[in-house]
């Protein structure tokens, strides 16, 4: 892997209207307080976040991220950083090969995908998914016994109020709801920053 290359992608994300863009730094800081090793990342996509946690990783010269996601990374949406039509994670582009990352193509409720992540010690837990109410408590219950002590599961996109991938009826801001339902039922505190579509912490 290419650092000079992470940290321009990086910075330039930082810079750009991606949606996460004010919380990628919050990402470095968190991987940095942590002492971080292990990351497992739910939800890829363009790899806006990907490349935060990856940057992080690479400043502490240690760790691992794992990513899981029902698809491939796709390249970068219009506008973004001026890199329209870039996959920010291509191995054979400019990045290289990414020692420090993992990626799983497939659901992340499959018994063959939870079985191939780490299974305890996690230290962060990342959730960007589908935005379903339902589907948000099961990752929980799922991933939140992996986490350990002291560790974090960040939630992204609490402030959006709805959401256009569910089939069922949806209560207001899904991600939102579903958090701070599983947090009342753990007795875990959370908090929540409704910046940039919204980003959410347990604290385990």
């Amino acid at each position: 892997m290419n650092p000079d290359v992470l940290a321009e992608r990086y910075n330039a994300l930082c810079r750009d209207s991606v949606d996460m863009r004010e919380h990628m730094p919050t990402f470095v800081k968190a991987v940095e307080e942590l002492d971080v090793t292990t990351i497992i990342e739910l939800g890829v996509r363009y790899g806006h976040s990907t490349i935060a946690w990856l940057y992080g990783l690479n400043r502490m010269s240690r760790g691992h991220l794992w990513s899981v996601d029902c698809s491939f990374p796709v390249p970068a949406n219009p506008g973004a950083a001026g890199l329209d039509g870039i996959n920010l994670l291509d191995p054979q582009g400019p990045l290289g090969v990414c020692e420090q990352w993992s990626f799983l193509l497939g659901y992340d409720t499959w018994p063959t995908i939870l079985d191939m992540l780490p299974q305890e010690d996690v230290d962060i837990i990342f959730l960007d998914t589908n935005h379903i109410y339902e589907e948000t408590l099961v990752e929980l219950d799922l991933y939140y016994p992996r986490v350990r002590k002291g560790g974090r599961i960040y939630l992204h996109d609490t402030a959006i109020e709805t959401t256009g991938n569910a089939v069922t009826p949806q209560p207001p801001y899904p991600v939102l709801t579903a958090m701070t339902e599983f947090c009342d039922t753990h007795s875990l505190d959370w908090n929540n920053n409704p910046s940039c579509f919204g980003l959410g912490v347990i604290h385990c």
